[in-house]
């Protein structure tokens, strides 16, 4: 089943489930996707670890740009020092 079916399949017809959170809903839905059970505490497990990850990411991405400009400084910097050194001013 492709997921335009599933989403049409899901529109069509009512989730027999009692709605109390917007994870049980997505447990329901993703349980009969895959066929299988899926826990709302796994589903929440799962959305916190994303969240995390996506920080960590984040991050990453951060440091990354800062460990660039650092490289870029010091390429820079390296004619200047090597010039000193040679000259005896160091």
């Amino acid at each position: 089943m492709s997921t335009i079916e599933f989403v049409n399949n899901i529109k069509d017809k009512k989730l027999d489930i009692e709605v109390r959170t917007p994870f049980t809903y997505i447990s329901k839905v993703i349980s009969e996707w895959i066929g299988e059970s899926c826990s709302v505490a796994t589903l929440k497990k799962s959305l916190l670890f994303r969240r995390y990850l996506d920080s960590v990411q984040a991050r990453l991405a951060s440091l990354r740009d800062l460990q660039s400009q650092t490289g870029e400084e010091l390429s820079a910097l390296l004619p200047s020092i090597l010039d000193k050194a040679f000259k005896g001013e160091l």
